[in-house]
């Protein structure tokens, strides 16, 4: 069976080399700008600040750091819906540093700090997705879901980002814990259709080209 497999996939190619060749560049240069973006967001992970925002240093009490958080995380959104997605990212990226600066708290505070970061995470990816940034949309919703696993928005829209990338299984592992969390959930819903339709194109697609082979 193995052995037929393969000499199918090889008369393949021989029939249809240059699509193959088209395909495995269209890869190539996927996969290196993938690489690249994923060291450069590494890059900027690791000088601290997001996107260039510099980090508030001084020892605030702890509600008037969160009246910072709380004042920049609004202006983010009022940017976002004003349009200027990039500028309202560098403000939640904003916000993100103020959380960081906390000092001494309790255990409600540092819950009340998590319920915070998760929701900017969210809203950071939101942006991203946005600005078709695919890579930096998942890293914000995989810590939304290291602070909340259960998160349905961080769920749904790391699914989005690999609809976007036809990434389908990826997309339905976090479409079914999503639907499995939110039910009800329309957007949910209606992702679990684009995904199906996504794998289904793609299904016919090689049925048709293993029909010409044969035909």
């Amino acid at each position: 069976c193995e052995a037929k497999t393969a000499a199918v996939h090889a008369k393949l190619h021989e029939l249809n080399a240059g699509y193959y060749s088209t395909m495995e560049e269209d890869l190539r240069v996927a996969k290196q700008k993938e690489i690249e973006d994923a060291k450069k967001w590494a890059a900027e992970s690791a000088k601290g600040p997001s996107d260039g925002v510099n980090k508030d240093t001084r020892k605030l009490k702890y509600d008037d750091r969160m009246k910072l958080v709380i004042s920049n995380k609004a202006e983010a959104t009022e940017l976002f819906k004003d349009g200027n997605t990039e500028h309202a990212a560098m403000r939640y990226a904003k916000a993100l540093n103020h959380c960081d600066s906390f000092f001494d708290l309790s255990e409600e505070q540092k819950g009340e700090v998590k319920k915070a970061k998760a929701a900017l995470y969210n809203n950071m990816a939101m942006c991203y997705i946005k600005l078709e940034k695919w890579l930096k949309a998942r890293e914000n919703c995989r810590y939304v879901l290291e602070i909340e696993p259960e998160n349905v928005k961080a769920l749904y829209r790391r699914a989005q980002t690999h609809t976007e990338e036809k990434n389908w299984d990826e997309a339905e592992v976090d479409i079914k814990k999503a639907l499995e969390l939110s039910p009800e959930d329309k957007a949910v819903a209606r992702l679990v259709a684009v995904c199906a339709k996504g794998k289904k194109k793609e299904k016919d697609k090689a049925k048709k080209t293993f029909g010409k082979m044969f035909g």
